[in-house]
């Protein structure tokens, strides 16, 4: 499903494209994600929340920007089963300014409450 999903996210490439993209400085080896919530559908993903995670600065324009792209998006994932909770991390680059989108993990994330 991580693949199917990554690949339905690329095609969000133009929308992101348009997020601020300025280089933000920081320590070698910081660390940051994309943490996307989301529920699964019948043959689907559906984004309810985002969150970061990060060990260090990034670019808070991009990281807005990519937010409101990607909530309340539904994505095609074909071996989905409805009422799944899942976390996909999207890594954001080392410039704090792009998302590894071939990067992404996928995991569970238990009943939501």
């Amino acid at each position: 499903m991580r693949r199917e999903l990554v690949r339905e996210l690329g095609e969000l490439k133009d929308e992101l494209a348009r997020c601020p993209a300025d280089p933000v400085a920081g320590p070698p080896g910081r660390r940051a994600a994309l943490v996307l919530d989301a529920v699964t559908e019948l043959d689907a993903f559906r984004v309810v929340g985002t969150g970061l995670e990060a060990d260090g600065p990034v670019n808070d324009q991009f990281v807005s920007c990519a937010r409101s792209v990607l909530e309340g998006k539904r994505f095609r994932a074909t071996q989905a089963n409805p009422g799944m909770h899942l976390r996909l991390f999207v890594p954001i680059g080392p410039k704090g300014n792009s998302l590894a989108l071939s990067a992404a993990s996928l995991s569970p994330n238990g009943p939501q409450r």
